[in-house]
């Protein structure tokens, strides 16, 4: 499509190219597809990929409706970060988190993660990745997992984004990267709602400007409210000063930028026509949107509305649509689509393995490892997914450890846990993200109490030992995948050295002595 056509669209084909729609892609009935025909969004947001081949077709299938109306490509996009944001059926490559690459020092890698999942998402017709997370982890607060973040190092999380948008771009994916501002900069409020001071981030836009500017294509706004004098509270999307003062005109930000109206419910007092058209006016180019069909019209009538009224919103729109549509044309027509073949194919699951292996870390170890399950009486305990769980039991005798002695955290296990827990020589226990959890926080840090010999293999945020007492041996795996929870086992029992790095501020707690 050439850009000298835009004049040829009307103004409701141009509200409609900036929507997103999230689509459970499970049960999209005919009436939706018909809706779907009819407004012709400018892309999709998919969610429960649950067969490779049906979400090809579902991708193929939309692709002609939209085109049926008018000839643009949509965005196909996906939440694909590696390893908990997790957005491709378990057969594809077990990609590992942003700080398991991280944790390997070498940035290289991140571009070869990021290459790898862009021809597993492309050969399924996926051509947009709300992926990577670019704001450095931060104990400020504890919304979000810290494994989403590369590290808590801002010159170390700019290298290895740039290596990573530069590996999705490669491999025919638009970047959607999240968060501006960063929740790293939030604190919650009596409310548990986030807040962000607007003079915090004027501090930081020295860091922010490298961050932001790593030629990532788009941005993802955030939705943490936006407080200070002078400013209006409302969400970091619906806010000038942050959006066109802050990030387009003093960063000099050009790229696309996107507004998710899922969590907009938050606002009050306002309806959701009003929050999409002012996130359009203050300068957001794409409205992330759930799926709830019907409404799409009502929306799109509203936004036209207004914009035949608002000679300022008629001039964002057509803005952002051209925007949108030199996106697309720039970058969509290039790239062919792999087969399925290529999804969780060897080369990629080799490399991604040699990479996992390098980012497993040893904390600390106060005499207790290697264990040597064949010769002692070893309890392991899951608080953690079913998942993960089921992930722990196809490995663990392949360590010399019983699976009988291996037992999923629920509370018809707590008396057996309590009682096993007692009688064993070594406990292993399995976490998972504690920052939430405080009920399972108690409990690991009960176990722990009473057993001397204790090792903590966290799966997620390795700052999940801060939560909790210290046990003998703490051993972090940054993710929750197969090869993830392979290398850890193959830690403890001594089969490999672990050579994962240890975030800065992590090891300062430890070596502060602020452990429980």
């Amino acid at each position: 499509m050439s850009i000298k056509n835009l004049q040829d669209f009307s103004l409701e084909q141009q509200v409609s190219e900036l929507f997103i729609v999230k689509i459970n892609i499970d049960n999209l009935t005919d009436k939706e597809k018909k809706i779907i025909e009819d407004i012709a969004p400018g892309g999709f947001l998919l969610s429960n990929i649950n067969n490779m081949k049906a979400g090809k077709e579902l991708c193929d299938e939309l692709e002609r409706i939209v085109q049926s109306s008018k000839k643009t490509t949509p965005f196909f996009a996906v939440e694909h970060e590696g390893g908990e944001i997790f957005a491709l059926p378990r057969e594809a490559t077990p990609i590992p988190s942003a700080m398991a690459i991280g944790a390997t020092g070498l940035t290289n890698f991140a571009y070869t993660v990021a290459y790898i999942t862009a021809l597993e998402l492309r050969a399924i017709g996926i051509n947009m990745n709300f992926s990577p997370v670019i704001e450095p982890a931060s104990l400020r607060n504890c919304k979000l997992s810290r494994s989403r973040n590369f590290w808590d190092d801002p010159k170390n999380v700019e290298q290895f984004v740039f290596k990573y948008i530069r590996g999705l771009r490669n491999g025919g994916i638009i970047s959607v990267a999240k968060y501006f501002p960063g929740y790293f900069l939030a604190k919650e409020n009596k409310n548990n709602e986030l807040e962000m001071d607007i003079e915090d981030i004027k501090h930081e836009l020295p860091m922010l400007k490298g961050i932001t500017l790593s030629k990532v294509d788009g941005i993802m706004m955030s939705s943490a409210t936006i407080i200070g004098k002078r400013q209006k509270r409302v969400p970091a999307f619906l806010s000038k000063e942050i959006v066109k003062e802050i990030l387009t005109n003093g960063l000099s930000y050009q790229g696309l930028l996107v507004a998710e109206l899922l969590e907009s419910r938050t606002i009050e007092k306002q309806d959701f026509e009003d929050i999409a058209i002012e996130a359009v006016e203050v300068g957001n180019d794409i409205l992330v949107i759930d799926g709830k069909f019907e409404k799409l019209y009502k929306l799109r009538e509203a936004i036209v509305k207004e914009a035949k009224k608002n000679s300022i919103l008629a001039k964002r729109i057509k803005k952002a649509f051209s925007k949108v549509i030199k996106k697309k044309t720039n970058y969509l027509r290039y790239f062919r689509k792999p087969t399925l073949q290529v999804i969780g194919c060897k080369k990629h699951r080799d490399e991604v393995e040699k990479i996992t292996k390098k980012s497993v870390g040893l904390v600390f170890d106060d005499g207790l490892l290697p264990l040597k399950p064949l010769a002692q009486n070893i309890i392991v305990l899951v608080f953690a997914d079913a998942e993960v769980y089921e992930l722990i039991l196809s490995l663990i005798e392949e360590f010399g450890f019983k699976k009988a002695n291996v037992f999923l955290k629920n509370e018809e296990n707590i008396p057996l846990i309590a009682t096993k827990t007692r009688k064993a020589a070594t406990v292993v226990i399995f976490s998972q993200n504690l920052f939430n959890k405080m009920k399972e926080r108690r409990e690991i840090d009960e176990i722990i109490g009473q057993n001397e010999k204790s090792l903590l293999i966290s799966v997620g945020d390795p700052y999940d030992v801060v939560f909790v007492r210290r046990p003998r041996a703490y051993v972090v795996t940054y993710s929750p995948d197969f090869y993830s929870i392979k290398s850890a086992l193959e830690v403890v029992v001594g089969k490999l050295k672990p050579t994962g790095k240890i975030p800065k501020s992590l090891r300062e707690i430890i070596n502060e002595g602020k452990l429980q």
